[in-house]
């Protein structure tokens, strides 16, 4: 139930600019990131950006903001299960 109320209470906005700069705020995880590939679980579901030259430029995981620069080319949605196992970056450095 505290999980719920929390993401009800985290806006979540995309900001993209010139298709080379992405705000994302209501990010609960970063799962993972690569130069082609951001995933992110936000608080309406996994969200994929793709593209060339990614680059996680900003990131604040108490407020659920993270910012995304590169050549950026798809932004996409999914509301798919995380697969069992599967733990965010810093899960896997801390955990």
């Amino acid at each position: 139930m505290e999980e719920t109320r929390k993401n009800e209470a985290m806006p979540h906005e995309l900001l993209l600019k010139g298709r080379k700069n992405l705000s994302v705020s209501g990010v609960k995880e970063v799962i993972s990131f690569d130069e082609s590939s951001v995933i992110l679980n936000t608080v309406c579901g996994e969200l994929e950006i793709e593209g060339d030259s990614l680059r996680v430029s900003a990131l604040d995981t108490a407020r659920g903001n993270v910012t995304v620069d590169g050549n950026i080319s798809s932004v996409v949605y999914s509301d798919k299960p995380q697969k069992e196992g599967r733990r965010g970056v810093f899960g896997r450095i801390f955990g």
